[in-house]
């Protein structure tokens, strides 16, 4: 093994990320510093300087650490953010829901409003768990995700436009639909297909 492979090794090994992107980071750090030494052999530098100036210029193994550390914490942080505003909007969407049944409200518009609010809720759901998985794996699984979100989202849409003319066995089906979804998505993230 020779120096690069171990030092990006060294950087990898206490990297925090799932193994996917551990994997990816190793493909970029090991073709980034062998095209670095490859210029420098070309200007006429030993394989040994090249690749010596190469991991100085590259930094010390413990500052790269930390900024790769760093910009997986933001990207956590935000993706946090985003189903924390999600649950917000559930739990409003959830008030108003109470409020309807509670007070046997009949107006569209608070149906509408409630509708609304859950949909909102279920989309910016939707992008937290796009941002998490980095949509970088394209597999039949998350394209059959992809398309019960959007049969869901397009079942609040109807129940928006449409509120009187929904019938109960769409609300089963649309109901099965979502925890499919939900149950798609706890075992994508599980095994990180």
């Amino acid at each position: 093994m020779n120096k690069i492979d171990l030092y990006v090794k060294r950087i990898c090994s206490k990297f925090n990320g799932s193994d996917k992107d551990i994997q990816i980071l190793k493909e970029e750090l090991t073709s980034n510093l062998n095209d670095e030494v490859s210029e420098l052999q070309n200007q006429g530098l030993s394989e040994e300087e090249s690749i010596q100036i190469a991991l100085k210029n590259f930094g010390e193994e413990n500052n790269v650490i930390l900024e790769m550390n760093s910009i997986w914490i933001r990207k956590s942080e935000v993706t946090l953010k985003i189903i924390k505003t999600a649950i917000a909007i559930f739990i409003i969407g959830c008030v108003f829901l109470a409020i309807h049944i509670a007070f046997n409200n009949d107006s569209v518009i608070f149906q509408n409003f409630t509708s609304l609010l859950f949909n909102i809720s279920w989309i910016i759901g939707c992008i937290a768990f796009y941002q998490h998985i980095n949509i970088e794996n394209k597999s039949g699984f998350l394209a059959l995700i992809v398309l019960c979100d959007i049969v869901f989202s397009g079942f609040f849409v109807c129940c928006i436009l449409f509120p009187n003319n929904i019938k109960e066995t769409l609300l089963i089906i649309f109901g099965i639909v979502l925890i499919t979804v939900l149950a798609m998505k706890v075992y994508f993230i599980k095994n990180k297909l």
